[in-house]
């Protein structure tokens, strides 16, 4: 992920058969020019739960940004297959970003960016 400038261990635990861990993200994604007026680097950091199930080789996570925390909502699964040639990672992602929780710009160019903001982000998880 080349987009990612650091990844903090900051716990783990095992219950029941899951390993529930706890990592913090400082990442480097290409935030689009008309939104870099509003947004800071600290949106680039996050916090991730997330619990790896060893059974059917899944990792199910979620994120919480370091700011507008309201107004992100970020949670998804990687399955983890065996191929011929490796392993193939399967992911499910969905990203909200909602507006109205976004305070201190106008609503329509508070929308129009996080559109922008939501593409960008996915198009960079999905290279």
């Amino acid at each position: 992920m080349p987009k990612v400038r650091k990844i903090k261990f900051k716990s783990s635990q095992e219950q029941d058969g899951l390993l529930y861990l706890v990592h913090e993200w400082s990442g480097g994604a290409n935030i689009p020019a008309v939104a870099h007026a509003f947004l800071s680097e600290d949106l680039l950091n996050w916090t991730e739960n997330s619990i790896w199930n060893n059974s059917d080789y899944t990792n199910s996570w979620h994120i919480k940004t370091h700011v507008f925390t309201e107004a992100v909502r970020c949670t998804g699964k990687n399955h983890f297959f065996k191929d011929d040639r490796g392993t193939v990672i399967q992911s499910q992602v969905e990203l909200i970003i909602d507006p109205s929780q976004i305070k201190g710009t106008p609503q329509q160019l508070t929308v129009a960016i996080a559109r922008i903001v939501e593409n960008s982000v996915l198009s960079d998880i999905a290279c």
